[in-house]
């Protein structure tokens, strides 16, 4: 009797046959893209997981955040009631975190106020407790000592992808990261200084993921398909961001806080299998590209030089066209590291509006975002495609992300107490900065692309520094001017920074590749002596 494969009327041939042709007709840059923004996602659920970790490792006694002076009393009506305050979420690549301890997910937590009494499956009163006695500024050295390293990396981590290529340097980086948080629970239970050295070796190692991101573009995309590429990776971290939080806050109500760690590493280590599985440096290396996507990359994607060449360190950093970009990048982390942490304060500290009872709500704005990034960068992908100049694209999408944030500041500003109104603002404002993927962000990639991934971690190490100088101006506006013209003072300030912060870019940018980018190449045949990227889009801008 012949064999046949058939199972449950199946013809398994034919199945694994259509499969095959299905997996063909897949573009091998879009399996990379898809790969990077669950990177990403990954790499800011390793990261903000202690936030969310650190209210069950902390015992109640200690949880309590030490910015109460400034948000004890609400604007708009009675006190709250006190709790512990969320924290800032980092939910972009290039924003730092703070260091306020992070929230109670009063949602996931299973113990009634009248009753006391647990559902099934929840941790005990006992075990909710925490096993830790830290202080105020103990938490903040731990929450804040990831950027220790992470500030350090960016620009070597730049540079590696640039010569060694995007998959070792992102896989690498993700494996140390999954590693060292499976190790973390253990060496939190040995002395908090242990819990110090781990998260800022998690700090370094994912210091060189978004440079990543530029290196892979340079290499991957074609002009026309670069702001799609870009905008839909960079989310991830958004979409990671919106998704831990509850999801690790529930982890951590029913099985502890360890347990946060481990499942997250998990998560995170499944996705490292499929890296090294399907991701590759060049379309030339990669396994399975057709080869009608691989000469179609070939002739829209100039060819890297095949020897390494040395950053001229001090012609970039000297550059116009490379300090506008970084002063619009520095803007644009200071204000929406203030969106991120400061306004969701402020619609709970003086509308008297508790987010933490609503999860839903307080994702809205990001979740905004995320809608907002991807198809805005289909529109400009189509405007390059339809012989608009690059620069069109670039400055129109930066105005979009600093002025249209900074009139939402100071709409904000002057909210009232219509909690309403001031979240529509909110998410206006958080959903407009994602145009800066289309933006500032490429400025490294438009300028030099043999250095984009060193000029990106120069760009991306300026903007991280200014949660440092937020936070204490916020702080010292509560202080001075109280919680009304405190919180008016904050946003006005980001406003003002936002558009001060565009205008160089507006005015001086170019977008044209520089003659340093490539002295070797004495015999090119533009007109003025640059060498086009991509095609004639930007050399015409």
């Amino acid at each position: 009797m012949p064999k046949t494969n058939v199972f449950a009327g199946v013809n398994l041939q034919e199945f694994s046959a259509g499969c095959t042709n299905r997996m063909k007709n897949v573009q091998a840059r879009h399996v990379l893209c898809l790969l990077l923004f669950f990177g990403y996602f990954m790499a800011f659920m390793l990261r903000i997981n202690l936030n969310v970790a650190i209210v069950v490792m902390v015992k109640p006694s200690n949880a309590t955040s030490g910015d109460q002076s400034h948000s004890s009393s609400s604007v708009c009506g009675p006190p709250p009631l006190p709790q512990t305050p969320a924290p800032p979420t980092t939910l972009a690549p290039f924003i730092t975190e703070t260091t306020s301890p992070a929230p109670t997910i009063e949602s996931a937590t299973n113990e009634t106020d009248e009753g006391n009494v647990s559902s099934p499956g929840a941790l005990t009163a006992e075990e909710e407790m925490g096993e830790f006695e830290w202080d105020e500024l103990t938490q903040g050295l731990i929450l804040g000592a990831f950027f220790w390293g992470y500030l350090i990396s960016q620009v070597p981590g730049g540079r590696i992808a640039e010569v060694y290529g995007p998959k070792i340097v992102f896989g690498v980086s993700m494996i140390t990261n999954v590693v060292l948080c499976i190790v973390l629970p253990l060496a939190t239970r040995l002395h908090w200084s242990c819990l110090l050295v781990i998260r800022a070796l998690q700090g370094l190692a994912q210091g060189a993921l978004i440079p990543c991101l530029n290196a892979a573009a340079a290499t991957w995309c074609p002009l026309d398909e670069r702001d799609r590429f870009i905008s839909f990776a960079i989310q991830g971290a958004v979409i990671g961001s919106v998704v831990s939080l509850p999801l690790c806050g529930f982890i951590g109500a029913y099985l502890g806080w360890d347990a946060i760690f481990y499942i997250s590493s998990l998560i995170a280590a499944c996705w490292c299998v499929a890296w090294w599985m399907y991701a590759a440096d060049t379309p030339a290396s990669h396994p399975t590209i057709t080869q009608e996507e691989l000469e179609f990359l070939r002739q829209n994607i100039p060819q890297k030089p095949k020897e390494s060449l040395q950053v001229p360190w001090l012609k970039a950093l000297t550059s116009v066209q490379f300090l506008v970009g970084c002063i619009a990048n520095i803007g644009n982390d200071y204000g929406f590291h203030t969106l991120l942490t400061y306004a969701p304060k402020y619609m709970k500290s003086a509308l008297g509006f508790d987010l933490q009872r609503n999860t839903l709500l307080a994702s809205v704005p990001f979740l905004s975002q995320y809608i907002f990034a991807m198809i805005y960068g289909t529109i400009m992908d189509k405007l390059l495609k339809r012989g608009y100049q690059l620069m069109v694209v670039r400055k129109l999408s930066v105005g979009v992300s600093h002025l249209l944030p900074a009139i939402g500041l100071l709409c904000l500003a002057f909210s009232g107490c219509y909690v309403p109104l001031s979240v529509g603002i909110l998410s206006f404002s958080v959903a407009m900065v994602g145009a800066f993927s289309c933006g500032f962000f490429q400025n490294p990639l438009d300028i030099a692309p043999n250095f984009a991934g060193s000029l990106t971690g120069v760009m991306n190490m300026l903007g991280s520094m200014t949660g440092v100088i937020a936070s204490p101006v916020a702080g010292l506006a509560l202080q001075n001017y109280g919680p009304l013209g405190g919180w008016q003072a904050i946003f006005l300030i980001s406003a003002a920074i936002y558009a001060l912060s565009a205008l160089p870019y507006l005015l001086v940018a170019t977008g044209q590749v520089q003659p340093w980018n490539d002295e070797t190449k004495k015999d090119d045949t533009s007109t003025n002596g640059e060498i086009v990227p991509m095609n004639d889009v930007s050399h015409i801008a």
